[in-house]
């Protein structure tokens, strides 16, 4: 792994989740996706809110109270005990105590809103798609998926 030199948070958060085996920069799964398209000749379409949404996103939701309280929150994440069951616990963990400030909920939730939109469209086009979710993003997305479904079986 290479030496930490991010963020508080990704230092703290590459630490935690190191301890269930080797952390690689970008995660594998990422990168076995993108050489199966490449074998395959498959398009490769991000879902995830763009780099323009996300920053309208953060700027609409994210008060200044928010950004204080995480950022106060940042410097006790060094001395914070989570779930280390398994990295799966862990990263739940992580993100549910990221998520107690209410402007970075509603931002993930847009996120996970994003991805399912995204998904869904490309699912109504192609005969084949893979989706990759981050673990953090799944329960969300899926729940807009199966409601999505709910709404359009009416």
């Amino acid at each position: 792994m290479e030496p930490l030199c991010g963020t508080i948070e990704e230092n703290v958060y590459e630490t935690g989740l190191g301890q269930f085996g080797p952390v690689e920069r970008p995660p594998r799964c990422f990168v076995a996706a993108i050489k199966i398209s490449d074998e395959s000749k498959a398009r490769v379409v991000g879902a995830d809110l763009t780099e323009e949404e996300f920053t309208r996103s953060y700027v609409s939701l994210v008060s200044g109270w928010d950004f204080v309280r995480r950022a106060i929150g940042r410097n006790r994440l060094s001395s914070a005990r989570f779930d280390m069951s398994s990295a799966e616990a862990f990263v739940l963990d992580w993100d549910r105590r990221l998520r107690k400030v209410r402007g970075y909920d509603l931002l993930e939730q847009r996120r996970e809103a994003q991805i399912a939109k995204a998904i869904s469209e490309l699912a109504g086009r192609s005969k084949k798609l893979l989706a990759i979710v981050e673990l953090e993003r799944a329960r969300g997305v899926l729940a807009r998926l199966e409601s999505k479904e709910d709404d359009d079986s009416r």
